[in-house]
């Protein structure tokens, strides 16, 4: 299947469980072409969560969820070492991250120490634990949902992991014409459960930017360099 075919199937299927947010769905499904993380900012029950879950579905992604609260241990989400009695020795047991869609819901509910947990794997693919690193399966993507800043629990997220994600939207509530619609449907928690497969994970992998080689020509650099360097910044 053709690239603007297969993504127009993508966006189709996502749509069975999102609706009207068409713009929002183009931009999500543009970042993870590119293999950048995603983080969605909006109050709670907006579809954050049921949109990352149509997308892990229509992509045939393996991922995994986890519910950030202050309790939540970096150990859970990269994984720690337990001893093997019978077979003598340290054993590595996988965390919540080593999947390829990774959702982390809610992130700014948890302490700064798991929300770095998530920086490794990000940024190199990997995550390392009592001094030996493990590689993530690829492709890899997370998508993070946040409360908005101020909302009871939460905390900003700090500079460091801001970086890690290529886009920050804003899902917002479903436009007056499409309520009615959305709700005579039946749609809910598990619309998410109704999208097709349209994509194979272990056929290929998205057109992520490869670490061997620069996606964008000098000149592109030099202009974004100079765009997002503040004000008073050393050139």
């Amino acid at each position: 299947m053709e690239g603007s075919k297969l993504a127009a199937a993508i966006l189709g299927e996502v749509r069975r469980a999102v609706v009207g947010k068409d713009e929002v769905l183009a931009k999500v499904l543009l970042a993870i072409l590119a293999g950048g993380h995603i983080l969605l900012e909006d109050i709670p029950g907006v579809g954050k969560t049921t949109m990352a879950l149509a997308f892990s579905r229509a992509l045939s992604l393996r991922y995994n969820r986890v519910q950030f609260t202050p309790d939540v241990m970096p150990s859970d989400i990269t994984g720690f070492t337990l001893y093997n009695k019978e077979a003598g020795r340290m054993e590595y047991q996988p965390g919540a991250v080593l999947c390829n869609l990774f959702l982390a819901d809610e992130l700014n509910r948890a302490t700064s120490r798991t929300q770095s947990a998530l920086l490794e794997a990000m940024e190199e693919g990997q995550v390392t634990v009592d001094g030996v690193s493990h590689p993530v399966p690829q492709p890899f993507l997370v998508i993070a949902t946040q409360n908005p800043a101020g909302a009871s629990g939460t905390q900003l997220l700090p500079d460091s992991q801001m970086d890690r994600f290529m886009v920050r939207l804003s899902i917002g509530y479903p436009a007056p014409p499409t309520r009615w619609p959305w709700c005579a449907a039946g749609r809910g928690a598990h619309s998410w459960r109704g999208c097709a497969r349209c994509w194979s994970s272990t056929a290929c992998s998205p057109c992520g930017p490869r670490p061997d080689r620069s996606t964008y020509p000098t000149r592109c650099w030099t202009t974004s360099c100079a765009w997002w360097a503040p004000p008073g910044a050393t050139p």
